[in-house]
């Protein structure tokens, strides 16, 4: 799979201090594997999970931006602390807000070196299937299938993201084929 259309940027690392505040507004929501609690918090459009261990101490963050009127939960920031990193647990962050949440989750359109290795490595080890929306055509493209460009070296940046859709139902009209007549159903997608 080669992959070249979204814009990679340098390591957008954080403080876990950013985030204490955020942990202070969270409301529980559960665990996940049985070690790390989920911590949920939504000012206006944005929604955050953080992930603590048994001391609250927190391991991981995922933020979204709710778009679509909610269906959609477009990924901007991620991030996993020691002793945590290297556990997936981003990932594992993503498999939730779609399986549990029922909540469709689109990637942005600048990712960092790590966020490329989440889509294209991490998540589909964890079972789930990123598949690559143009933004140009609205046609959804199995990565596995396909030769598409979805990290930049055109002029075409910004063209494809990832998404993970809630309860993996691509209509077939929406998915790309060679020479299909029909057009793609719009709107699904964010495209801003």
């Amino acid at each position: 799979m080669r992959l070249s259309e979204i814009e990679i940027v340098g390591p957008q690392d954080f403080p876990k201090s950013m985030l204490e505040p955020w942990l202070e507004q969270s409301r529980p929501r559960g665990m996940i594997e049985d070690r790390f609690y989920v911590n949920y918090i939504e000012i206006g459009d944005e929604r955050g999970i953080i992930l603590t261990d048994d001391h609250n101490n927190i391991a991981a963050y995922a933020g979204f931006i709710s778009v679509m009127h909610g269906k959609v939960w477009q990924a901007k920031n991620a991030i996993s602390f020691d002793p945590y990193k290297k556990q997936s647990l981003v990932g594992k962050i993503y498999k939730m807000v779609k399986e549990e949440y029922h909540q469709s989750v689109q990637s942005d359109i600048e990712q960092t070196t790590d966020a490329r290795k989440l889509w294209t490595k991490t998540l589909p080890n964890l079972g789930l299937k990123p598949m690559i929306f143009d933004t140009k055509t609205d046609r959804i493209i199995d990565p596995i299938d396909s030769n598409i460009s979805v990290y930049p070296n055109t002029e075409e940046k910004h063209r494809y993201c990832w998404i993970l859709e809630a309860f993996d139902h691509y209509p077939s009209q929406n998915l790309l084929k060679e020479g299909s007549l029909i057009m793609p159903y719009k709107g699904i997608w964010y495209k801003g």
